[in-house]
């Protein structure tokens, strides 16, 4: 996905408003399976606003939000395209 592309669905994600909302038990039972199937000890699924991710649901960790430079979202949208 282009930097471009992942930049305008960023957008559109944040123009939802679902960043901020209490984390929902659908995406918990998700995340949770993930995290399981694959023997992996933490799985989230975030969304990423301007300046920070925000964590929809998240397994083996607890925190709701990091700073978006510190993110690993942050570093896949803002790798080099390959293409």
């Amino acid at each position: 996905m282009s930097t471009a592309l992942s930049e305008k669905l960023r957008l559109a994600l944040s123009s939802l408003r679902h960043l901020r909302y209490a984390p929902d038990p659908h995406f918990d039972r998700i995340i949770r399976l993930a995290a399981q199937s694959f023997d992996a000890p933490m799985a989230a699924i975030s969304f990423v606003s301007r300046d920070r991710s925000w964590f929809k649901s998240t397994y083996g960790f607890g925190l709701p939000q990091l700073a978006r430079s510190a993110s690993f979202c942050s570093t896949r949208s803002t790798a080099v395209d390959p293409s």
